[in-house]
């Protein structure tokens, strides 16, 4: 069952996952471009905790994987160094495996509005959360 917390990209070990995790999730999208592959979408009229927290729920299945929460804003890749499409009201929902500094399960959601307690946590921690198991 995966914890009910989220953590923020603030601790020395949880933070230095978070950012392999997104550069990892970039390989992985160039990856996916080139095999022609079009990622998991899917949209929401409110995103909420509780729609990240069940579909991090069916898709972490180890000790070794994290959930991470990414908001692709300006900021966040200046800060990653990314090269991603910007999109207004997108974020991006993954499963990382740090053993073998992968991306196991990605998805982009599209949303008209944010729940705003979904909205503090985010802006809270940079734009970036991480779910552990």
């Amino acid at each position: 069952m995966v914890k009910e917390v989220l953590l923020g990209v603030g601790g020395v070990v949880v933070g230095a996952a978070a950012i392999y995790a997104i550069y990892a999730l970039v390989k992985y999208i160039k990856e996916q471009k080139e095999l022609g592959i079009t990622p998991e979408r899917s949209y929401s009229d409110e995103v909420n905790l509780n729609e990240i927290k069940v579909w991090f729920s069916e898709k972490i299945k180890s000790e070794n994987e994290l959930g991470v929460l990414f908001y692709p804003t300006e900021e966040n890749l200046k800060k990653y160094n990314l090269d991603l499409d910007v999109k207004d009201n997108i974020i991006i929902q993954m499963v990382y495996n740090k053993d073998a500094n992968k991306v196991v399960s990605y998805r982009e959601i599209a949303f008209g509005e944010m729940s705003a307690k979904l909205k503090e946590l985010l802006d809270g921690n940079g734009g970036t959360l991480v779910l552990e198991k």
